[in-house]
This record gives C-alpha cells, sequence and structure tokens, in this order.
C-alpha cells in the first residue's frame, strides 16, 4: 500500500508539472496572439486610414482644381482651364466646365466684336453715372479713350441736354423703363453740338438692373436734310428752279436706290450693313416721295 500511494503521489507530482508546463504554454500562446491581434488592428487601422485618405483626396483634388479654375476665370484669365485627371465623373464635370468656359468665351468675343464693330458710338454706364466701357466709335465723338474715361463720370464725357435733369435716360431707366429711343443733342470733345439718335436699355446682372447701354448715332446730317427739305417745300417763288433739282434729285434718288438694291443683292437680311442699307433705302424712298409732291408742287399742283 505505501509503494502504490507513493507512486500516485509521483504522478499527481507528474501531472502537476505537466499542467504547469501547458498552463505556460497557453499562457505565452495567448500572449502572441494578442500582440498579433493588435499589429493586425494597428495595421488595419493604418489601411483604414491610408485609404481613407486617398479617396478623400481623390475627390476633394478635382473640387479643389475646379474652384481655383473658376477663381483665375473671374479673375479675367480666360485661358484657364480645369485639369482632368481621370475619367469617372469629376473628369466628365472638368470636361462639362471647361465647354461652358469656353462657349462663354466665344460668347463674349462676338459680343465685343458687335460692340466694337457697330457703327453707333456705345457705352455702359453704372448706378453711380461712372463709365464702366465704351467702343470706339464713342472715342472718337468723345475725343477720350476708353481707359481715359473709365471710372469718370457720363456728363462729364458727353455732356448733352438731358444730363443731370428728370429726363436723364439712367434715372428712366432705374424707374423701370425697359426701352428709350430718342433725339437728343450732345456736345463732342471739340465743343460741337451734334443731334443724336438716343437708345437705352438696361444692363441687367442676375434680372437685376446694374446700368444701362446707351448707343448714340449722329442724325445731324439727316436732321439738316429734314430742315433744307422743310425749307425748300415753303420757296414757291422759285418753282421752276425747285422742279428742275427736284427732277436732278429724283434721279440721283434713283440711282442711289438702285445701288443700294443691287448691294443689298450680296448680303443676308440680318446682317448690320443689310439692316444700314435697308434704312438707307427707306430714308431714300421717303425723299424721292418728298421730290415727287415737289414737282407736283413746282408745277402747280397740290402738294
Amino acid at each position: 500500500d505505501l509503494g502504490l500511494e507513493e507512486n500516485i503521489k509521483q504522478e499527481t507530482f507528474v501531472l502537476s508539472a505537466l499542467m504547469q508546463q501547458a498552463m505556460k504554454r497557453i499562457e505565452s500562446v495567448h500572449t502572441r496572439v494578442q500582440l498579433m491581434m493588435l499589429i493586425v488592428g494597428i495595421f488595419a487601422v493604418a489601411i483604414g486610414t491610408i485609404l481613407s485618405y486617398l479617396i478623400i483626396k481623390s475627390i476633394i483634388t478635382p473640387l479643389d482644381n475646379l474652384v481655383k479654375t473658376s477663381r483665375a476665370i473671374q479673375e479675367g484669365n480666360l485661358t484657364e482651364r480645369a485639369k482632368i485627371t481621370t475619367h469617372d465623373e469629376f473628369g466628365e464635370l472638368a470636361s462639362s466646365f471647361n465647354e461652358m468656359v469656353t462657349e462663354l468665351v466665344a460668347t463674349q468675343e462676338c459680343v465685343t466684336t458687335i460692340f466694337q464693330g457697330t457703327g453707333d458710338a456705345m457705352r455702359v454706364i453704372d448706378t453711380d453715372f461712372n463709365i464702366i466701357r465704351m467702343n470706339k466709335k464713342m472715342e472718337a465723338i468723345t475725343g477720350k479713350s476708353a481707359q481715359e474715361s473709365r471710372e469718370k463720370k457720363c456728363y462729364d464725357v458727353f455732356f448733352g441736354e438731358l444730363c443731370q435733369t428728370k429726363n436723364c435716360t439712367l434715372k428712366r431707366i432705374l424707374d423701370g423703363r425697359n426701352l428709350i429711343e430718342i433725339e437728343t443733342t450732345k456736345q463732342t470733345g471739340t465743343g460741337k453740338k451734334i443731334a443724336v439718335e438716343l437708345i437705352a436699355t438696361p444692363f441687367k446682372r442676375k434680372g437685376k438692373p446694374i446700368g444701362i447701354i446707351e448707343s448714340f448715332r449722329d442724325i445731324s446730317k439727316r436732321k439738316q436734310a429734314e430742315e433744307e427739305l422743310l425749307k425748300a417745300r415753303k420757296i414757291e417763288s422759285v418753282g421752276i428752279l425747285a422742279g428742275g433739282l427736284a427732277h436732278d434729285f429724283n434721279n440721283l434718288l434713283t440711282s442711289i436706290l438702285g445701288n443700294i438694291s443691287m448691294a443689298k443683292d450680296e448680303l443676308k437680311p440680318g446682317d448690320e450693313a443689310f439692316e444700314l442699307l435697308t434704312e438707307a433705302e427707306n430714308s431714300s424712298l421717303l425723299a424721292r416721295d418728298l421730290t415727287h409732291q415737289l414737282i407736283t408742287f413746282s408745277k402747280g399742283g397740290a402738294p
């Protein structure tokens, strides 16, 4: 019995030792597992952070590019375009933005060409009577360059009988008028007074008037011709001479109308030159009708 008991004690001791070794190994494996999980967790967080940064950057970078390009264009750099670095939605957005800017530039160039190429003197004025812009024809009439006139008061550069009165075109436009067409008198840069046909329209931004656009056409010769024609109708004592002159003038008008008709055949309706020729044709027809009346009057008939 003593031997059996001793054997049991020895086996129990061995089992206890083995259990302790097993526990130590389990603890060691557990520690390693925890360390590995910690490393994997740190690695996963790092990868997630990097991926998040790359995703955010892929979104922010093209948007930031669009914002910078937009600001550059607003500052007047119309050659600036958004960079297209991807072919996703942001790339399509940048491409559409560039197309819009290109169309905007083309429209602006077209407007500038029309503004500078028209035969009428034109200027743009803000609500404080300051000149924002004017074309070459206006420079010629006023004797001042656009740069020299910029930010100066409109009435200091091209004074007229309506300036600083209740009939001022700017005041009337700001009061709600959409179109003003009148004949008035203006003073050129040399001090000469001329008769002009003035057309004024609102200059708007986002639907709100921020000034006006004025167009001036020198009608001094036309007014002079009208006055001379009226005077001619009152001179009854020189009927025969007036009749001869009227015949010559009528022939001249017929020749002019023929030349205008041939010139219009080379143009298209809607062209500025076509419209100017049409206006000249109408004026010539009116003058010819008046001439016919003068011929009839010179012969003793009713005018």
